[in-house]
């Protein structure tokens, strides 16, 4: 499945499975002749019919995970482009990494390939400056881009929601926080989430993610401060594991969540 975004000079394409679970879809965004993020490569069809509407010269990963950098191989194998990334996404993409079974059902597995290192600044054909912004959290490679002439910031997967409750063993939601509250500097007014689509009141969305955070941080520590349990932390804070969970074989848990705080306070 896709559907077809256009916002002001910018189009997109959400592929996979659309409907209310906002991890089983990713977004790719096309302005101009840059394009971010890849696509799964189990959509890779999908994503290239909509690269083959326009002519592009640079692709932007933000990080890893295949649900952004999937397609990269066949990219390659297809297209003579420029496919940027941080030093991390490099030497993932380039040696691969483990996708869970989980994830290989929901997006596919994919094949290993190179980047181009992004510098701190890209400039492009058309005017666009994207500025390449390391946001760990996520995971240890997240990358935003932020386009200085419009104030559009690309995130990836530093938003997802303004209330997260799952979180993979890798992920460190703490370093999100720190990542999110850094992100607040720079100057911009829309993001551009891989999952969420266009939020306009960029600002105001990173700020709410940031209280909440900020808010399971404390409930967090007040509880180990009482001697509480990390899995009795979890139960009074998240409520009891869920689907996501089981399915997952415990790699994505409301637990995994709360201990990044816990490992911390």
């Amino acid at each position: 499945m896709y559907q077809k975004i256009k916002y002001k000079d910018l189009d997109a394409i959400k592929i996979g499975k659309i409907g209310k679970k906002i991890n089983t879809n990713c977004i790719v965004y096309r302005i101009n002749e840059t394009v971010i993020d890849t696509g799964p490569p189990n959509q890779w069809k999908q994503v290239k019919d909509f690269l083959d509407e326009k002519k592009f010269e640079n692709i932007l990963i933000t990080h890893h995970h295949e649900d952004h950098s999937g397609n990269g191989f066949e990219i390659r194998q297809n297209y003579d482009t420029k496919i940027y990334s941080n030093e991390l996404s490099y030497e993932y993409c380039k040696n691969g990494y483990i996708v869970e079974l989980y994830r290989r059902y929901t997006w596919g597995k994919p094949k290993k390939f190179n980047t181009d290192i992004a510098p701190e600044k890209i400039e492009t054909n058309s005017g666009l400056v994207f500025l390449s912004i390391k946001t760990p959290g996520h995971s240890d490679d997240m990358n935003c881009y932020l386009e200085t002439n419009r104030g559009w910031l690309f995130t990836g997967d530093l938003y997802i929601s303004s209330k997260i409750t799952h979180s993979r063993k890798e992920e460190n939601p703490y370093l999100d926080l720190e990542s999110l509250t850094d992100i607040l500097k720079y100057d911009f007014s829309t993001v551009f989430c891989s999952h969420r689509g266009v939020l306009e009141d960029g600002k105001k969305i990173i700020q709410n993610k940031i209280n909440y955070l900020t808010e399971i941080k404390e409930k967090v520590s007040f509880m180990k401060k009482e001697g509480r349990s990390l899995s009795e932390t979890t139960k009074l804070i998240m409520g009891k594991e869920d689907f996501f969970t089981y399915i997952s074989m415990f790699n994505f848990s409301k637990k995994n969540f709360i201990k990044s705080f816990w490992d911390k306070v």
